[in-house]
């Protein structure tokens, strides 16, 4: 769909066009009657000059040659006569040999219209009917218009340089104030990237009374959105704190219960209340980390990286690994909660694997593509699909710790955005890769 400045342009192109052509047709026609009318008005005086030129009486009647004017004598000078009356046509000697097939006008009566004179010229004629002695006159008087339509040729050319001028005009105005009048439409446009990257968190005016409840519906559903976000992290954290008491009782528990478990027994439920424990700080640790940034906010390589590299160091502190970051400065066109949970998955799962170092690479060009090493034992000698790697709950190795959502995850993320990933043995280190391709 075209713009709204757009459509709105043509839509005053066309109107003003449709405007000046009829004013133009209106003008025009306006012009050429009253000339008309003046030329009229010089036929009647004509007519009423040459019936009292007349000799009604005579037999046949006559025409004083004396009242006839020099230009009716003139031949093909472009005034013409016919007066009929008595059985007699007597005609201009203008009309040279020319027969015109004009009409007659009863008394009284008056006709006006358009006719062809000698050589094909074009004519206004007036006939009209008189009764002088007894006798009825029909008295046709002509008119060349052939300098009228030359001249009103001429105007026309003039109105329509002169509309053509006054449209360009007008049209360059009224975009002026088209294209200010939709400024304000073009600041709310420069805030959307501002909304994006989390650096406002609702659009501000002013803006025309036209689009105000629009924006007023627009802030209003991000304000309920970052309601509903908030409620959820909340909700999360909440959750894993409540979760933490009863583990904690079990824990102690299993404490007091000594030796009254048998030692296998015993191991066991200690190594999965472990395990619970360590998810529970795993998902309060990531409910903290989004809870920082606004709803809708990009993915700030700089800032956030740090966060999640001190938030997987605090996790693995028994580890003591060693991280490897190659990454743009600034921020990328990725939604921050994807990329975090896209990222702390990746790395979270190469941190359980690695011997002591972790390498993540980001690369933004035309692509953004993700890349996570560690030093581990990599994926063995059997190839693996990232399908059978991505299933809910699927493991490599039983032993290791988690629950095997990670990659299932990761492949949700990257099936929403379009992209794909793969995993494969790392060059640089040795361990297991994984690569994420992100269209941006």
């Amino acid at each position: 769909m075209r713009s709204l400045a757009a459509r709105l342009g043509a839509g005053l192109v066309l109107s003003l066009l449709a405007a000046f052509v009829g004013l133009g047709l209106m003008a025009d026609t306006a012009l050429r009657r009253t000339a008309e009318g003046y030329i009229l008005t010089r036929l009647e005086h004509d007519a009423e000059s040459l019936l009292g030129a007349v000799q009604a009486r005579a037999r046949p009647p006559r025409l004083d040659p004396a009242a006839v004017g020099a230009i009716y004598r003139r031949p093909f000078s472009g005034h013409y006569f016919v007066v009929s009356g008595g059985g007699v046509a007597i005609r201009s000697r203008s009309l040279w040999d020319f027969t015109p097939a004009w009409p007659q006008a009863a008394p009284g009566e008056v006709r006006v219209g358009h006719v062809q004179g000698p050589r094909g010229q074009p004519l206004l004629l007036r006939v009209a009917g008189y009764r002088v002695a007894g006798r009825v006159f029909s008295v046709a008087v002509a008119e060349d218009l052939t300098a009228l339509h030359a001249g009103l040729a001429r105007n026309r050319l003039r109105l329509a340089a002169a509309g053509a001028v006054a449209l360009v005009l007008l049209v360059a105005v009224q975009l002026l104030l088209l294209r200010r009048g939709l400024r304000p439409l073009v600041r709310l446009r420069a805030q959307i990237p501002e909304l994006e990257r989390g650096g406002r968190e609702r659009l501000e005016g002013p803006v025309p009374a036209e689009v105000a409840p629009l924006v007023e519906e627009f802030n209003r559903l991000l304000a309920l959105l970052a309601r509903r976000l908030r409620r959820s992290r909340d909700a999360a954290g909440d959750l894993g704190h409540e979760i933490k008491r009863p583990l904690t009782l079990l824990r102690q528990l299993v404490a007091e219960a000594g030796d009254a478990l048998p030692e296998e027994t015993h191991r066991r439920m200690a190594h999965q209340l472990h395990r619970m424990e360590t998810l529970v700080e795993r998902m309060l640790a990531r409910a903290r980390l989004a809870g920082e940034g606004p709803p809708a906010a990009q993915f700030d390589a700089g800032r956030d990286l740090d966060d999640l590299l001190d938030t997987l160091r605090r996790m693995h502190a028994e580890r003591g690994l060693h991280f490897r970051v190659e990454a743009p400065a600034g921020v990328l066109p990725v939604d921050r909660e994807d990329m975090l949970e896209l990222l702390g998955n990746l790395l979270d799962n190469a941190c359980k694997w690695a011997r002591t170092t972790v390498a993540l690479t980001l690369r933004a060009d035309g692509e953004l593509v993700i890349e996570v090493e560690d030093d581990g034992p990599g994926l063995g000698g059997d190839a693996v699909s990232t399908g059978a790697l991505a299933r809910r709950g699927r493991r490599l190795d039983e032993s290791a710790p988690g629950h095997g959502l990670g990659l299932a995850i990761v492949d949700t993320i990257v099936e929403q955005y379009g992209g794909r990933w793969e995993a494969d043995a790392s060059p640089a280190l040795g361990g297991a890769r994984v690569r994420v391709v992100l269209p941006q």
